[in-house]
């Protein structure tokens, strides 16, 4: 059942009782105590995604004992069954998101080239409700691969996804999504791990080191970074338009 719904929907929550497993609850008090140290210690407004409030996460030696506790709960059964695949042939990337305070919209976007294999799980430490950051997805959206103008013009039945803390997400990359706005008054974390075949031989690179750490988005790390996300952040219905006109004149 969780297969076809994940195969319908393109993406399915996984209930799971490590909200109350100890072991979770005192690796998450770990992670925030780690990210608050590495907010302190730097000037995240100098990274690429602090104008839209969307920063990437690598969480270093958390992510190795966060799969390690998803796995002793027996999780890792779910997820071959949904995925149709033994885990040993799987490749999991670490990463994650930031939604800072009163910022965090995104565009609609999927995640790569629609013909890659590749999915994304998030397991929440923490409750993501309505005003904190939630992400939405356009469900079964996944299916086809459409040009962005095809997107913006096609009927959406969207949801945001709302997580309890424990709770773990698997979607397709295929599946348009985008980040919403944080009305809350705290920053929300979600740590997620990119999935895919280990023949797949996918150029996915990540910073190799044992520390949390908080990184740019997905503009570049200089001036022309800055003048991307300006026109992304600021001026939305300008990137809109360009975003519109590109897709229009490549079919992409």
């Amino acid at each position: 059942m969780q297969k076809e719904q994940f195969e319908e929907n393109g993406f399915i929550i996984i209930n799971t009782n490590l909200g109350n497993n100890h072991q979770f609850i005192e690796l998450s008090k770990k992670i925030y105590n780690s990210l608050e140290e590495k907010i302190i210690s730097m000037d995240i407004n100098k990274l690429r995604g602090s104008m839209m409030g969307n920063l990437n996460i690598y969480p270093g030696k958390y992510g190795d004992d966060l799969l390690n506790i998803v796995k002793s709960a027996g999780i890792f059964n779910s997820i071959e069954k949904i995925l149709n695949k033994k885990i040993d042939d799987l490749i999991f990337n670490y990463g994650g998101n930031l939604s800072l305070s009163g910022k965090g919209e995104q565009h609609f976007h999927i995640d790569g080239g629609f013909d890659k294999e590749m999915y994304l799980m998030s397991i929440s430490t923490e409750d993501i409700n309505e005003i904190n950051g939630p992400t939405e997805v356009c469900i079964g959206s996944h299916k086809k691969n459409v040009p962005y103008w095809k997107f913006i013009l096609s009927k959406k039945n969207k949801k945001k996804v709302l997580l309890n803390k424990g709770d773990i997400i698997i979607r397709k990359h295929s599946l348009w999504h985008r980040g919403t706005k944080n009305i809350s008054k705290k920053n929300r974390l979600l740590l997620s791990f990119v999935i895919f075949p280990k023949n797949a031989n996918y150029q996915i690179k990540h910073n190799e080191t044992s520390d949390l750490n908080i990184l740019p988005n997905f503009f570049k790390q200089n001036y022309l970074g800055f003048i991307h996300e300006f026109i992304y952040s600021k001026t939305r219905s300008l990137q809109f338009l360009i975003r519109l006109i590109k897709s229009l004149i490549i079919n992409k």
